[in-house]
Parts: structure tokens; sequence; C-alpha cells
């Protein structure tokens, strides 16, 4: 198979995070052109401006399709699907990749891969075959069962997609954002003049202040399943700051947005940040609460201890620096004290691979 343009479906900040370090290899080559097709929430302007650090990164935004609903309701995510499936075929129509690269396991990156299944268009996945506790669980298998080729971040991982597969083209080649987190310089402490982006509301962090990282995100399979509230007021009850980020945009997304609201004087919030700003505040925090991979997947790699709350991530493999707890409040103040007297971890962690992107790109680019 010979590949000259490669469309690459983006539908939220974290599909950017991990695409990031093979669309800038693949950059680099002149025979191969990049169509970059934004979608759902990553052109929400009102949801945060992830797109803009694709920009920022020079690269083209090819087609932004409007297709998100925000109806906060689970049928509002079907509608949705719907949506995309219907431009992102009259955009394969249109522009004729010869193949589809992307990574994720979400509702809204379903319709990006059956549409050029349909329409036989090859599909090369990034992270097929990991377990989470969601409705991404059977996501992520639907598109293992369609895709040609499959990038993994760990071993079982691997032995995954090859039960549900039944192909010969799965590569074990560990996590490209856990890769690049790694490779920046985050400094001694967390010092917010580095970052990359302004931010409308000070962070206020002197150097070598503690302070909580929360990220906490819809359970769409088991709504209820943490309160947030709760758990702001078990953080917030230890004096140190917290910085939150928002959530994804799945339903019951404004229930976590409500609860936040009343706390919103005594919180950092922050609708998104590059993942080079992320790395650095993820490097120097006290402790990361959440449901959220990336406690699960990236922290580890700084050593910082890691608190995961309730079943939206209850089957991810974990790295020595994560301890998961019930939603309730004697679990999650036994948690959190957990994390205030914990020895600092070792900087080691399962999904990451030593030039992880350079073995992706050069697969890609193998006929």
């Amino acid at each position: 198979m010979t590949i000259k343009k490669i469309c690459v479906p983006i539908v939220n900040r974290t599909n950017y995070s991990k695409l990031k370090p093979i669309l800038t290899y693949l950059k680099n080559n002149s025979s191969i052109k990049i169509e970059i097709v934004a979608s759902s929430a990553l052109v929400v302007d009102r949801i945060g401006d992830a797109i803009k650090d694709i920009e920022r990164d020079a690269f083209i935004i090819k087609q932004k399709i409007e297709c998100l609903m925000m109806n906060d309701t689970l049928d509002a995510m079907v509608q949705s699907s719907g949506v995309s499936l219907i431009q992102h075929a009259s955009f394969y129509a249109n522009s004729r990749p010869d193949t589809l690269l992307l990574v994720g396991d979400r509702f809204d990156i379903f319709p990006a891969v059956w549409a050029a299944k349909v329409m036989n268009i090859p599909i090369f996945h990034l992270q097929g075959g990991e377990r989470s506790g969601c409705v991404d669980d059977t996501v992520r298998d639907l598109i293992s069962i369609c895709a040609d080729r499959h990038y993994v971040a760990t071993q079982k991982a691997y032995d995954k997609v090859m039960s549900i597969a039944h192909v010969k083209n799965i590569f074990h080649v560990g996590c490209p954002a856990v890769e690049y987190i790694q490779s920046l310089s985050v400094g001694e402490y967390l010092d917010v003049s580095t970052f990359s982006k302004k931010y409308k509301k000070s962070f206020g962090i002197k150097p070598y202040e503690k302070y909580a990282v929360v990220v906490l995100h819809p359970n769409t399979t088991q709504d209820n399943d943490v309160d947030m509230s709760l758990l702001l007021e078990c953080v917030l009850a230890g004096g140190m700051k917290c910085v939150v980020l928002y959530p994804n945009i799945d339903a019951f997304y404004n229930k976590i947005l409500d609860s936040i609201r009343p706390y919103s004087s005594q919180l950092i919030c922050v609708k998104h940040m590059p993942l080079s700003d992320y790395a650095k505040l993820m490097a120097h925090a006290t402790y990361f609460i959440g449901n959220s991979s990336s406690g699960i997947r990236e922290t580890a790699s700084f050593g910082i201890p890691t608190i995961n709350v309730g079943t939206r991530q209850e089957n991810r493999e974990r790295n020595k620096n994560t301890l998961d707890c019930n939603g309730d409040k004697d679990s999650i103040n036994h948690a959190i004290c957990w994390a205030l007297t914990a020895d600092k971890f070792q900087s080691e962690n399962i999904y990451f691979k030593e030039n992880c992107s350079k073995h992706i790109c050069e697969n890609i680019l193998w006929k």
C-alpha cells in the first residue's frame, strides 16, 4: 500500500495530545499529505480552545465538522454520532484519503471510523485493547475490529486486540503522549510563567506550594457514580489550592459543571490546557484525583500519587502510583490522607516505550 494522503479525525483535546508527536514526524516527510478533520467538542468554542493547539503547531485543519448536540443527554450523543457519520462520509468521498489514522475510544470518534470502513479506507488505530469501565470499552473494541493496523500501548492491550481482531498487524509500541511528556523539561517547581498559553484566571501558585489537580468526567453508564460536590468538599477541606479541569462533553456534563460553580471562588478552573502545560501541572502536583485516564496513564511519569475515584476506569491497567477508592466521603478522605502522606513514587510508567512515535511513523510509511 502506497500512502500519500492520511486523514486524521480529531474530536477532543486528548486525541491531539496523543497524535501530536506522530503528526510532527509525518509533517517532515514531504511525500505525505496530512488532512486533519476536526469535529465534536474540538470545534465548540465554549468548551475550550484545544483546536488552537493544533493551529499553533502549524498543522492545517482541512475540515471542521459541526455535529455536537448540546442537550446533555444520552440520546443527544447518538444524534451527534449520526450527523458526524454523514459529514465524515461526505469528506472522504471528496478527499479520497489513502488511510485513516486515529486514536480514541469515545462515542464521537466511531462515526469517522465506520464511514471509512464502509468506504474501504484502511484504518490505522492507536491504543486499542485497553480496558476502562464504561461504554468506551465497546467503542474501542469496535474500532479494533474495523482497523487494519493496530498500535497498542501495553502487552495486555496487544493480547486483547489479538483476541478480537484476529490480524497480524498489531504492534506493541507504547503511548505517544507518555513518551512526549517524558521528553519535556518541567522544571523543579510549577512556574506558570513558562506556560505556553495565557489563562483568564491567575493560578497564583508559588514555587514549591502544594496543590491538588482534579479531573472528573461523566460516567455515562453509571450516572451519579461520583458526586463532584462531595469530591471538591473533601479536597478543599485540606486547605491547599485546587486546580480543576473541565470534564469531557458527554451526557451529564452540565451536572458536573453545576457542581463546580458554587466552589469556583475557591478553585482554579481551566477549560483546556495544552499538553506541555498540563504536564508541568501534573509534574508538581501534591496529588491528582478524579476518574480521568490521564491520571492513571500519565502521572506515573512524574511519580505523583493518584487517586482514581469510582468505576469509570475500574479495569484500566494501573501504575504503582494509583490508589482506587469509592465515591463515598470516608473512602475519598482516606485516599486523600494516603496521597498526602505517601512518598513520591519512582517515575516508572507501563505505558512508556522508547522511540514510540518514531516506530509508529516508520510502520505507517512501510508499504
